[in-house]
C-alpha cells in the first residue's frame, strides 16, 4: 500500500477503485475496467463464479451490475461497474473457466437458476425477467439450432435435481417445447411468441 501511495503521489499510477490501480493514466476509467473486468472481477473474488444474469449475457448488467457467487459476502464500486457477489452453490460439473481463477455458470444451470424471481436492486434485477430468457431461448434456437437446444434441454433436465430446481426446469421445459412446437405454454416476448 506504501508503494502504491507514493506512485499515486508520483503521478505514475491512478486509483480505480479500493486497491486497484493502474499505470493507464490517459484511458477513461470506466472503459479501462470494462476491458479488465473479468481479471479484475478474479483479483476481488478469486475462484468466484460468474452467475445469474451475468452468466448468460457474458456483461455487465445495464446499471453495470456483475453478478458472482463467491465466499464471500459483498460489493465492490469501480467506475461504471459493481461486482455484486452473494453466497450459494460452487462449481458443479458443467460449470467452466472463464479465465484463470474464475468461472462461469454452465448455461444448463444458468438459466435454470434465472428462473428464480429476485428482487430488483437499483434499476435491475439479479436474475433475467421470464420474457427476456424467452428471448434468450429464441435466439440460442436460431443461432444453434433445435439439436442444440434439445442437448441443452436434456442437460437442464438433468441439473435440476441436484439444485432442487425442479418447478424452474419444467418451466423451462414448457418453453423450449413452446418454441420446438411441441407444447402450446404461454410465452410473453415477441420474438418468441412468434415463433410459437
Amino acid at each position: 500500500s506504501d508503494a502504491a501511495s507514493a506512485g499515486v503521489a508520483a503521478g505514475k499510477l491512478r486509483k480505480l477503485g479500493s486497491r486497484l490501480y493502474t499505470r493507464n493514466l490517459t484511458e477513461d476509467p470506466e472503459s479501462l475496467v470494462r476491458r479488465h473486468l473479468w481479471e479484475i472481477a478474479a483479483g476481488y473474488f478469486p475462484s468466484a463464479l460468474v452467475a445469474d444474469r451475468t452468466a448468460l449475457e457474458l456483461q455487465p448488467a445495464e446499471d453495470g451490475s456483475v453478478f458472482l457467487i463467491a465466499t464471500k459476502l459483498s460489493t465492490i464500486q469501480l467506475p461504471g461497474i459493481t461486482l455484486r457477489s452473494r453466497k450459494g452453490e460452487g462449481r458443479l460439473a458443467g460449470d467452466y473457466p472463464l479465465r484463470e481463477n474464475l468461472y462461469c455458470m454452465s448455461t444448463a444451470r444458468a438459466l435454470i437458476e434465472n428462473m428464480r424471481p429476485s428482487r430488483a436492486r437499483l434499476t435491475v434485477s439479479r436474475t433475467l425477467r421470464r420474457s427476456e430468457i424467452e428471448a434468450w431461448l429464441d435466439r440460442f434456437l436460431r443461432n444453434s439450432g433445435k439439436d442444440r437446444l434439445n442437448i441443452l434441454r436434456d442437460e437442464i433436465k438433468a441439473l435440476a435435481p441436484r439444485l432442487e430446481l425442479t418447478e424452474e426446469a419444467a418451466a423451462l421445459d414448457a418453453i423450449i417445447g413452446t418454441l420446438l412446437g411441441t407444447r402450446d405454454a404461454r410465452l410473453s416476448a415477441p420474438t418468441a411468441k412468434a415463433r410459437g
